[in-house]
């Protein structure tokens, strides 16, 4: 089965046959993994095959997979509940056509991905190089640029959440309330699934991002797009903005707050980072905001400077009601893109 219409088939059930420390790395999202070797399994068997051929490695490889086949073709038959099964490793060889070959002598609907996950890798990688009528929704630090996209996408409109499915705001802060994020492969194939879904010919709206989001990287040429993309750059009153980001960030353990700041701590400058270290200790959240807001609304002008100003849009919002807000970004981006 080629790739493209495992990802086109919700109707499947999708088995990861390769080790866990491989599936950790990056795997199809929704797949299952049913390892056939352990990682050290795997190692042995390779290094068999390079210095003995496939014959000798898939002799030791019955050894190790042998006691446990029993188990794993009940968990697999548990799994399939009736829809089709495909598996795959990581290039559609022995691995996966063996299991399969297994599987399908016990009478069930099977089949494998041609190439494996390699090739699942290499089609999503083109697939971020397909152009979409991207917007770009921008602004200062504390805007609440996510509230204001997922409502778009409330309202109808099409959102690629970038920080949404990194787990992380994008900020040295961006981690502090969030889940562990995924590594890079993963959000790469993450944010596939939310790509292949969209229609790109209709606005697709996306929030402004670096190239890194916290600890994982947007795709090359999704990033590329972006930059040439227009913006639309939001702002609401500096009060408002504090308000937010103490909600946000003010918790009770400060620890994470005063890690984040030593993280820009040149970048603030000796006497600034000085001043946010004792407002955090001293519950003045603030007052930290409103240092650090100095130095991350200059960090944003710079952006707006290195790009071409002609393809930015400003408005100012109210900053007290979501909907009424994201409505008339709504109707700035429908009229205008």
């Amino acid at each position: 089965m080629k790739v493209k219409e495992v990802v086109e088939n919700p109707e499947r059930i999708v088995v990861d046959l390769r080790t866990p420390s491989e599936y950790a790395k990056g795997h199809i999202p929704d797949s299952v993994n049913v390892p056939l070797f352990t990682d050290e399994e795997r190692v042995k068997v390779g290094t068999l095959y390079k210095q003995a051929g496939p014959e000798i490695a898939f002799q030791h490889g019955l050894k190790f997979t042998g006691p446990r086949l029993a188990e794993m073709t009940k968990r697999v038959r548990n799994l399939a509940k009736g829809k089709p099964l495909v598996f795959y490793c990581w290039r559609g060889g022995m691995r996966s056509k063996s299991f399969c070959w297994l599987m399908a002598l016990g009478g069930m609907n099977v089949s494998r991905i041609k190439g494996g996950y390699k090739a699942y890798r290499r089609y999503i990688r083109r697939a971020f190089t397909e152009s979409a009528n991207m917007v770009i929704l921008g602004g200062y630090t504390g805007t609440g640029k996510t509230d204001v996209l997922l409502e778009l996408e409330r309202q109808g409109m099409q959102i690629v959440d970038l920080e949404g499915v990194a787990s992380h705001k994008g900020s040295v802060f961006g981690h502090i309330n969030e889940a562990a994020q995924p590594t890079s492969e993963q959000y790469e194939n993450n944010l596939f699934e939310v790509w292949q879904g969209i229609d790109k010919k209709r606005v697709v709206v996306v929030e402004n991002e670096s190239a890194s989001v916290g600890s994982v990287s947007v795709p090359e040429p999704l990033y590329r797009q972006m930059r040439k993309a227009p913006v639309v750059s939001i702002s609401i009153p500096l009060n408002l903005r504090v308000e937010r980001l103490v909600a946000e960030y003010g918790v009770d353990d400060t620890q994470p707050l005063l890690d984040a700041v030593q993280r820009i701590a040149k970048k603030l400058g000796g006497k600034n980072k000085q001043l946010v270290d004792t407002h955090l200790r001293e519950n003045r959240f603030d007052k930290a905001c409103e240092l650090l807001l100095e130095y991350y609304d200059k960090y944003y002008e710079r952006g707006v400077q290195a790009r071409d100003i002609e393809t930015y849009q400003f408005m100012d919002l109210a900053g007290v009601d979501l909907v009424v807000d994201s409505t008339r970004v709504k109707e700035l981006i429908l009229a205008t893109y």
